[in-house]
C-alpha cells in the first residue's frame, strides 16, 4: 500500500467541503474501497442512507485512456445504462484518477478522484446524468487506518 495512494478504505467526512446535489438523500455514512487488480482497481461504494445499509454496484477502474463498453463485472449490460455506453479512465499523476462514461458522444458521468500529498484525504468530484436525473457530488474522505479489510 505504501506505493499506491488509492488502495484501501476511505470514509466520508461530514464537512462543508462535501456537497450532495442529487435527487436522493445524502448518506449518513459513506465509504469507498479501492482494491488493486491486475489492470487497475475494483472500487466498492457502500454506506448508510435513511438509516439503512446500502451498496452500489462494484466498479472496475482501468485508467489507461482506452474506451471500453460499460458493463458489469461479469461482462453483462447494466440495467438502466443505455446500450452502447462506453467507459474510460486516465491517471494523469499517481495521486489522480479521472473517469467518465458516455454514449453517442453524450456524457453520462465524469469523475475526478484526487488523493492529497500526505495520502490521508481523498476528494471525489462526480457529475452527470443518471437514471434518477442529474447529479453532482463532492465528497471529502479520509483514509481508514487501520484498514478493516486488511488482516
Amino acid at each position: 500500500m505504501a506505493d499506491d495512494f488509492f488502495e484501501g478504505t476511505w470514509r466520508a467526512r461530514q464537512s462543508e467541503a462535501s456537497q450532495w446535489k442529487v435527487d436522493q438523500p445524502a448518506p449518513q455514512q459513506a465509504y469507498l474501497r479501492f482494491e488493486p487488480t491486475d489492470s487497475g482497481y475494483l472500487m466498492v461504494a457502500y454506506g448508510v442512507v435513511n438509516g439503512e445499509a446500502c451498496a452500489e454496484r462494484p466498479q472496475s477502474i482501468i485508467a489507461d485512456g482506452r474506451r471500453r463498453p460499460l458493463l458489469d463485472l461479469s461482462g453483462r449490460p447494466i440495467p438502466g445504462v443505455p446500450a452502447g455506453a462506453m467507459t474510460f479512465g486516465s491517471r494523469p499523476d499517481p495521486h489522480t484518477l479521472e473517469l467518465g462514461s458516455e454514449v453517442d458522444g453524450q456524457v453520462l458521468g465524469a469523475g475526478r478522484y484526487e488523493v492529497s500529498a500526505d495520502g490521508k484525504t481523498l476528494t471525489v468530484t462526480n457529475k452527470g446524468s443518471g437514471p434518477k436525473g442529474p447529479f453532482e457530488v463532492v465528497m471529502v474522505l479520509e483514509r481508514v487506518d487501520p484498514d478493516p479489510y486488511r488482516a
